[in-house]
C-alpha cells in the first residue's frame, strides 16, 4: 500500500489553520527529518489509511500521525510526534508534554473544535508545488 513504511501526517484538508500547520512543518522541519508525508483525510487515501488502521477514528477534530513501524498516534500525541521532526529551536515545544496527557488533549480538543470560527474553512484542499508534491500522497 501507498502509506506503509512511511511517516505520515493524516490532516483537515479543509481546515485552514491546518494547511497552515502543514506548510510551518515543511518550512521548519529538520533537516535530518524529511521523511513525513502528508495526507488530507477527507481525500479517498485518506479514508483509505484510517479504515486500515482504525476500527472507529477517535476523534472526527484530530491531526493524525502513523509512523514508519505502524503506531498510530492522535491528538496532543501526534502533536509531540510531529514536533520531534522539526528543528532545534521548536523542538523546545516539547516540554509540554510533561503536562498529564488528561490536559493536554483538552486543551487540544478546545482549540480544534473552534479551529474553523478561528481561522475559517477552505471549499478545495491546496495544490502543493512541485517540489513537495511527492510528498502528498
Amino acid at each position: 500500500m501507498a502509506f506503509t513504511n512511511k511517516n505520515i501526517i493524516l490532516f483537515d484538508g479543509h481546515c485552514n489553520f491546518c494547511d497552515g500547520f502543514i506548510s510551518f512543518i515543511l518550512k521548519n522541519e529538520s533537516i535530518h527529518s524529511r521523511n513525513l508525508y502528508f495526507c488530507a483525510l477527507n481525500t479517498e487515501l485518506g479514508k483509505e489509511i484510517i479504515e486500515k488502521k482504525l476500527i472507529v477514528m477517535p476523534e472526527k477534530d484530530s491531526i493524525y500521525y502513523i509512523d514508519s513501524t505502524g503506531s498510530f498516534y492522535f491528538e496532543s500525541d501526534a502533536i509531540f510526534k510531529i514536533i520531534k521532526h522539526l528543528k532545534t529551536p521548536y523542538r523546545i515545544l516539547f516540554i509540554f508534554k510533561i503536562f498529564p496527557k488528561i490536559l493536554r488533549d483538552y486543551f487540544y480538543r478546545l482549540f480544534a473544535k473552534n479551529r474553523y470560527k478561528l481561522f475559517g474553512k477552505k471549499i478545495n484542499c491546496k495544490i502543493p508545488s512541485e517540489e513537495i508534491q511527492s510528498r502528498y500522497l
